[in-house]
């Protein structure tokens, strides 16, 4: 047998809302969020332990990278005044950090952006660690490069030898300057690039030693193989690709600079972008694990595929940038 509930339930009166507790409760979420955004803080990775973060204009495009660049000046709007010295802004974050508070005669940052080499007044070689601490590196001069595994340099010391004659001495050591040998190089090479496999090499050259034209080349360290990708012109900033099968570069050719893209065997050649005239100064390397080169003209510097030849211009303070260098 069953028996018949009601059919409604019964009146109830409105309760009336407890604001103390709600009060409480938003008070509890206010303080777990505050401490979670706390603890973000403090376990967020940092390129440059000891230097300041600013943030700055982020890019239109969601780069992963980071630019390294020296400012002489500052030449952007007001408000965005900045001191000199060597700074590194993370692509991706739009981070910017104060790496040096000199100007260096050169500068190349390490494969994982943690470490900067580059060159003092005497143009003697540092290691600027991520920690703050400086190390330089007894006997080695000249414009630094690094090995993929950032854990060996290379170095060129070119020196006059008389009004119309150059001659250059490429040196390798580890970081902490042992195993210091001299490369069997000619000595009209400069080594400008270090293959992943740490095999070759990018040296530009000028076979008459004036200092003049500059050809770009592939080469074993010990000298042999010898692949030429470039010989009309002045040819500078060559960088291999995250692979190691492409390498980039840049041209120049009666006042002319164009950024190109061949293959280490040199079977093809591809234009990737022509610079305006009157740009000062010019540099490019590879970014976002290869998919883009980040090229610097004058003030701007924008991100090119290297394909297609699309340019993704950064919204990056304006300066007068006097070194450049990427990852």
């Amino acid at each position: 047998m069953t028996t018949a509930g009601p059919t409604s339930l019964p009146p109830t009166r409105p309760t009336r809302p407890n604001r103390g507790r709600r009060l409480r409760w938003l008070v509890a979420v206010v303080l777990v969020i505050a401490a979670a955004v706390g603890v973000r803080a403090l376990t967020r990775p940092k390129t440059w332990d000891t230097a300041a973060t600013e943030p700055v204009a982020s890019g239109r495009e969601t780069l992963v990278g980071t630019l390294c660049f020296s400012v002489v000046e500052n030449t952007s709007a007001p408000g965005t005044a900045i001191e000199p010295g060597v700074y590194a802004i993370d692509l991706g974050t739009s981070v910017r950090r104060k790496v040096l508070d000199r100007i260096p005669e050169s500068i190349r940052l390490s494969p994982d952006s943690t470490m900067l080499a580059y060159q003092d007044a005497k143009f003697v070689v540092h290691v600027r660690y991520r920690d703050g601490t400086d190390r330089l590196i007894e006997g080695m001069n000249g414009p630094p490069v690094w090995s993929r595994d950032g854990e060996e340099l290379i170095a060129t010391a070119a020196s006059q030898i008389s009004d119309t004659k150059w001659k250059c001495v490429s040196r390798r050591a580890r970081l902490d300057g042992t195993g210091m040998t001299q490369l069997p190089l000619p000595e009209t090479d400069i080594v400008e690039d270090w293959s992943p496999d740490k095999n070759w090499l990018l040296v530009t050259t000028d076979p008459t030693g004036k200092g003049e034209n500059y050809q770009l080349h592939c080469v074993r360290l010990d000298g042999s193989e010898r692949t030429v990708l470039g010989k009309t012109g002045r040819h500078f900033c060559p960088r291999f690709s995250g692979t190691g099968h492409e390498v980039s570069f840049l041209r120049q050719v009666n006042g002319v600079t164009i950024l190109f893209v061949t293959d280490v065997r040199a079977t093809r050649l591809t234009e990737v972008y022509r610079i305006p005239r009157g740009a000062p100064n010019a540099a490019a390397n590879w970014v976002d694990k290869g998919r883009r080169l980040l090229l610097l003209s004058g003030e701007e510097i924008v991100a090119i595929d290297p394909t297609t030849g699309g340019r993704f211009p950064l919204n990056l303070p304006r300066f007068s940038y006097g070194l450049v260098d990427c990852q």
